[in-house]
């Protein structure tokens, strides 16, 4: 032991219940003889005492408030539709050719082919909070090239032949001079996370979509429906892959333009139908 610690021991007395007691509140039950008039009367305490306390709790049980069941999920809200970004579609750009025929026979075999007459340029304009697009803005600008009949056989042309060929071209639908349009999307289809996104979703997204198809009559429509499909693929996604989708975007557009390519011609004014089409996703 180290010099100068004393080693101190301190006896232990027995304690009484009296001391018992004093310490603790508790009473320790005495030894009693039964059927004494001394055993009746504890037990009758016990049995007393049992009964008081059932009783509060009982009484404890029925002042309790029920848990507060969680808030059900209001779908309203989910399904909300939120401001995702403006899509313009800016004034075209008309750039005229010129073909030459004696007949509106031979002058039409000069036309060029659907997926050469017209072109757009998208452009695009990300706003992030936290890292994150929140908001994103769509200007498309089309260039259209449209034929002009010239020469002689335009001159000579019957007025039929001439009011025919007036109708081939009013089927290039020339888009309104500038279209806008706020956009306005559910939030239950700006999920990043698509591939994790309910069927039941995804399948109202897509009967949006082709339903916008089947409704298209203009270049304007298409425009709009392909540039609401930008958004919804960028909303959400990390400020950085923002390229990266629109890259994709730019890659699937092009499968669009040759499905549709196949399905027009010069003259005729149809709906398309793309059941398969790579905007659809």
């Amino acid at each position: 032991m180290p010099k100068g610690q004393r080693l101190v021991r301190r006896r232990r007395r027995s304690r009484r219940p009296q001391d018992e007691e004093r310490v603790t509140g508790h009473v320790a039950p005495r030894s009693v003889t039964p059927n004494t008039p001394q055993a009746r009367v504890v037990q009758l305490q016990r049995q007393v005492g049992n009964r008081a306390v059932q009783h509060l709790l009982a009484q404890r049980e029925e002042k309790k408030e029920p848990e507060p069941k969680p808030p059900e999920k209001d779908e309203s809200v989910e399904k909300a539709p939120v401001t995702v970004g403006q899509i313009s579609i800016e004034r075209p750009k008309i750039e005229y050719y010129d073909v030459s025929g004696n007949t509106l026979l031979d002058a039409s075999k000069q036309v060029l082919k659907s997926g050469e007459w017209y072109e757009y340029e998208y452009e695009y304009a990300t706003k992030s909070e936290k890292g994150v697009v929140a908001q994103v803005d769509v200007t498309v600008t089309p260039t259209l090239r449209l034929p002009r009949w010239r020469g002689i056989g335009w001159e000579q042309a019957s007025d039929r032949e001439k009011a025919e060929w007036m109708r081939l071209l009013s089927v290039m639908e020339v888009p309104p001079a500038k279209f806008e349009d706020e956009t306005e999307l559910p939030t239950v289809w700006l999920d990043p996370n698509w591939e994790a996104v309910p069927d039941t979703v995804k399948g109202e997204w897509r009967a949006m979509l082709l339903s916008m198809q089947g409704e298209e009559e203009g270049y304007a429509d298409v425009i709009h429906r392909r540039a609401l499909v930008l958004q919804q693929r960028m909303l959400g996604r990390p400020d950085g892959q923002a390229k990266e989708i629109f890259d994709q975007f730019l890659k699937d557009l092009k499968v669009e333009r040759e499905k549709y390519d196949r399905q027009t011609k010069f003259g005729e004014k149809k709906k398309i139908s793309l059941e398969a089409s790579a905007m659809v996703q």
